[in-house]
This record gives structure tokens, C-alpha cells and sequence, in this order.
């Protein structure tokens, strides 16, 4: 799913469907969300909550009841280094 300003495409979400998991409980399909992302100059304007919501929306239409979503937030350099040796 591609979201567009002005003709001008600032972000998409790309989602794969799937079976349930026998492990947990769940429908016989499951919809997970691979990527999500908006370009940084299109930020803050509600576009990843409208392209979400849209999602939801297809995924429904599909009889789909159940979405999944990883997030991972990013983890700062941590330098091991000790400086240069004397």
C-alpha cells in the first residue's frame, strides 16, 4: 500500500498474509506488517497512522481479524574502542 501527497508517493506499508500459528491461538489467517515507513520530510503528519488504517481496513475486507507488528527501536553505537594505543 503506497500513501501519495500531491501525486507524489511519501510512504508505504508492506504486509503479508499468512496461516495461523498452532502454537498460539490464533485465526487461520494472519496478517503481518513487514515494513512501515514514511520519508523523513513527510513525517508528523499522520500519513503511518492513515496508511495503518487503511491496512485494517483491506485486511477486514478480506476476513482477515488478526495483524501482527514487530517493532524495534533503534539501539545506539556503543564504541568498544579505548582510544588509540600509546
Amino acid at each position: 500500500m503506497i500513501a501519495e501527497e500531491r501525486g507524489r508517493p511519501v510512504g508505504y506499508a508492506l504486509v503479508t498474509l499468512g496461516e495461523g500459528s498452532c502454537g498460539w491461538e490464533t485465526g487461520r489467517r494472519v496478517a503481518d506488517v513487514e515494513t512501515l515507513s514514511v520519508l523523513p520530510d513527510a513525517r508528523g503528519r499522520g500519513i503511518g497512522t492513515r496508511l495503518m488504517d487503511a491496512v485494517e481496513e483491506q485486511l477486514a475486507g478480506l476476513g482477515v481479524r488478526e495483524l501482527r507488528l514487530l517493532v524495534i527501536a533503534p539501539t545506539p553505537m556503543r564504541s568498544t574502542s579505548t582510544g588509540p594505543e600509546a
